[in-house]
């Protein structure tokens, strides 16, 4: 519980409870069930570039002609590419499926 404290030597007296202050059960199963739900998207979100790279470099691999240079140097280079042409949309491309 809160206290409030007065510009004085007696001591506080109020104090005040908020819902918050207690955690019920059914509360701390809520939250329990958020987080469990939230960490793999969260993590969905940051790995799905490296997957996304992966991808573009390896149909780039297959799809291109012979004697014609590769369109990606590596990794880091198809993410700036990707970045510069398509934005955040092209980096979390299939984010959704993923999530699933």
């Amino acid at each position: 519980a809160l206290r409030w404290c007065r510009m004085s030597s007696q001591p506080a007296t109020s104090t005040v409870t908020t819902p918050l202050a207690r955690p019920t059960a059914s509360r701390q199963a809520l939250v329990q069930m958020a987080s469990s739900a939230a960490a793999p998207a969260l993590a969905c979100c940051f790995s799905n570039p490296a997957d996304v790279a992966k991808t573009r470099l390896n149909l780039d691999s297959e799809l291109r002609p012979r004697g014609e240079p590769p369109k990606f140097q590596g990794s880091v280079h198809c993410l700036q590419t990707i970045w510069r042409a398509e934005g955040v949309a092209g980096i979390q491309r299939g984010l959704g499926f993923a999530m699933l």
